[in-house]
């Protein structure tokens, strides 16, 4: 399963491929771009993890076969 984190850097928000140094994209505004990170895990069977501006995991999400895992 892929992972892919959303970090805020130099005020926006990035999502990248941890180890990799892979991005994805970027964004001003946090909410899209965790929507538009989730969309794209759900689509690869992938995790998404949420940092905060201290770099803090808030929040993860889970997709297997399009569907969120609890």
């Amino acid at each position: 399963m892929k992972v892919y984190t959303v970090v805020n850097r130099g005020g926006r928000w990035h999502a990248v491929v941890p180890g990799t140094g892979q991005m994805l994209g970027s964004y001003e505004d946090k909410a899209v771009m965790v929507g538009w990170t989730r969309a794209f895990a759900r689509k690869h069977d992938g995790e998404v993890q949420v940092l905060d501006e201290n770099g803090e995991v808030e929040a993860v999400y889970r997709y297997m076969h399009g569907v969120e895992l609890q």
